[in-house]
């Protein structure tokens, strides 16, 4: 007989989701900036560099649409308590959370 114990699962609320979502697609789409990069570099097939260039596109298209979704939050840093909003980082680049007026350490949220 199988031992049927339940276990608690971790709790993600949508915020943590969409961060940690954020932080992977901005590590695939380097990675598929660099795909491309790497198949300029070696005079690849046109259909080979026609495919990465769409595969990093659409990374970084899935990872735009992800940001645009944490812009909506507005919360508040935990160790200083100012006003913080998500700012979409460019192309590839990693977003971060900025607080108004800034302040001198990376806004603390909830996640």
């Amino acid at each position: 007989m199988l031992d049927a114990r339940l276990r608690p699962m971790p709790r993600h609320d949508e915020l943590t989701v969409l961060m940690r979502s954020a932080r992977e697609l901005a590590k695939l789409c380097r990675d598929g900036a660099a795909l491309v990069a790497e198949a300029r570099e070696h005079h690849a097939d046109p259909a080979v560099m026609a495919a990465a260039r769409k595969m990093a596109s659409d990374l970084q298209r899935t990872k735009h649409a992800a940001e645009d979704v944490l812009v909506a939050f507005v919360l508040d840093c935990s160790r200083c308590g100012r006003r913080v909003h998500w700012v979409r980082g460019e192309g590839c680049n990693l977003s971060h959370w900025h607080a108004e007026p800034a302040n001198n350490h990376a806004p603390l949220v909830g996640s």
